[in-house]
């Protein structure tokens, strides 16, 4: 990106593109960067929160499978049965 900052900038200085051209073709570089940067960081912000998630289920179903044995065990031989169905 830099270095297309600086191919504007070389063009302006060598007359192939007027000053006032640089600053609006400049100014649409830094908006575009800008927007770039914005959608950079929503998405390490997604990535963070996909991660919490996933360790979040991890940790629930850890959970669940050391309740499991003892919650079919308080069951009914017929409760017991729907659930293995």
């Amino acid at each position: 990106m830099e270095r297309k900052r600086a191919r504007y900038q070389e063009m302006a200085a060598d007359d192939l593109i007027t000053f006032e051209e640089l600053r609006f073709r400049l100014s649409e570089f830094d908006s575009t960067r800008a927007a770039a940067e914005r959608e950079l960081e929503a998405l390490h912000v997604h990535e963070e929160r996909v991660a919490e998630l996933e360790k979040n289920r991890d940790a629930l179903l850890s959970s669940l499978m050391s309740m499991a044995p003892e919650a079919l065990y308080a069951l009914k031989p017929e409760e017991r049965r729907q659930v293995y169905r």
